[in-house]
């Protein structure tokens, strides 16, 4: 059980590293320092699709403010604002409809 855990860990941490290196540490919303990465797909829907959990494709860098507004729906990331190595993720495995019903798109009219 301790060397599975430490395994965990050891993933979470790889996983972390790649996705801010891929965005250079910055929040890929705002340009700010990032403190925390995301999911984009969640844990839950990679483990029960059978896609692996710490693709660092599924991941994207984000400032804990942005994170926690995502969360909470008061703001969440828009559709356009992920990167195009998120989008071939999703497409990779199918789940551009799970994707248009969690991250909105933009109204060009704003």
């Amino acid at each position: 059980v301790v060397r599975v855990f430490h395994d965990a860990l050891l993933a979470r941490q790889a996983w972390r590293d790649a996705v801010m290196s891929r965005s250079n540490g910055r929040c890929v919303v705002t340009g700010a320092r990032a403190e925390v990465c995301h999911h984009v797909v969640t844990q839950q829907v990679c483990r029960r699709k059978g896609i692996p959990v710490w693709d660092s494709a599924n991941g994207i860098a984000l400032t804990r403010r942005v994170h926690d507004r995502h969360h909470s729906r008061l703001e969440p990331i828009a559709l356009d604002l992920l990167p195009p190595y998120v989008l071939e993720f999703v497409a990779e495995h199918g789940l551009e409809t799970y994707l248009e019903r969690t991250y909105p798109t933009t109204d060009a009219d704003d």
